[in-house]
């Protein structure tokens, strides 16, 4: 049980560090701005809890959302630390975020539960 967590987790670091370093690349190479940088930065987030949420989905033999939803919660436990120790505030900006988090990886694992029952 625990494994299908850490493994949801490793792939939520591992997209976000693919897609960092290909934006990282575009914003060097002036392919793209900061405005552009930053909604890439947000989309690559909502992405990445997607496809975890819904790898957490396809892994769990019952009751997905209560699996999205601890899922979702320790993602959001791990953000909160990083934001924390780099930015040292919490707005409500960024508790909406979190939320928006919280409600996506819940939604994808539901839905990864629903394909794996489907198949």
């Amino acid at each position: 049980m625990y494994k299908n967590y850490i493994k949801s987790i490793l792939i939520f670091i591992f997209i976000i560090l693919l897609f960092s370093i290909i934006n990282t690349s575009l914003y060097y190479f002036n392919v793209t701005n900061n405005i552009i940088t930053n909604i890439i930065e947000i989309i690559t987030i909502l992405v990445s809890s997607f496809i975890s949420g819904f790898y957490i989905g396809k892994k769990s033999k019952n009751k997905g959302y209560i699996n999205g939803i601890i899922l979702s919660v320790i993602i959001i436990v791990l953000l909160l630390i990083l934001n924390i120790i780099i930015s040292r505030n919490i707005n409500i900006i960024s508790i909406i975020y979190y939320l928006g988090i919280l409600l996506i990886v819940t939604i994808s694992s539901i839905i990864g539960i629903n394909k794996k029952s489907k198949q």
